[in-house]
């Protein structure tokens, strides 16, 4: 996928197989409101902690999605792992970079795993995907390689950061 960055307004949206790193958060703020008043005819299924607390209500909801009942799926991070919709062809991620101010050593790599996740749901049938990826810190290497889907950049830059924070009780098997 190739990245965009710095979109400003929803008209410099591709329309191909992209993911693009959204800096402007104000001018893209998208939400159930938005896509009722702009896309009326567009079914919308929510799933949250709120929207699942019910018996079997995960499964009613991703079989829903899967029937095709609502074009679009919005949710937490419970829904970025081990789904696999063939007919999806966009994804985004809100507050994309939001686990990169906690303070564990990890965080890069589990902002990294996440937001690979993301971008990796968009796509999987014969249509190529497009993901967003809305973010404060698009310099980010966490986020420069999880939307190019860069593996290596990342370990190199994980292995560099634990060799210096570590001083000698390193090892490279």
């Amino acid at each position: 996928m190739k990245v965009i960055e710095n979109v400003k307004s929803k008209d410099m949206w591709p329309t191909t197989a992209y993911t693009f790193i959204v800096n402007n958060i104000e001018d893209l703020t998208i939400d159930n409101e938005y896509i009722k008043n702009n896309f009326p005819h567009i079914s919308i299924l929510r799933m949250d902690r709120d929207s699942t607390n019910l018996h079997n209500s995960h499964e009613k909801i991703l079989n829903e999605f899967s029937r095709g009942d609502a074009q679009v799926l919005i949710g937490t991070q419970m829904i970025t792992k081990g789904l696999h919709f063939p007919n999806v062809n966009l994804v985004g991620a809100l507050s994309a970079d939001v686990g990169l101010g906690l303070p564990d050593f990890t965080s890069n790599e589990r902002v990294f795993q996440l937001l690979c996740q993301v971008v990796g749901r968009s796509g999987r049938g014969i249509s190529e995907g497009i993901g967003i990826l809305q973010t404060l810190q698009p310099e980010h290497h966490s986020v420069i390689s999880a939307s190019s889907q860069d593996y290596e950049t990342v370990i190199c830059k994980t292995c560099i950061s634990k060799k210096i924070r570590l001083k000698g009780n390193y090892i490279i098997i």
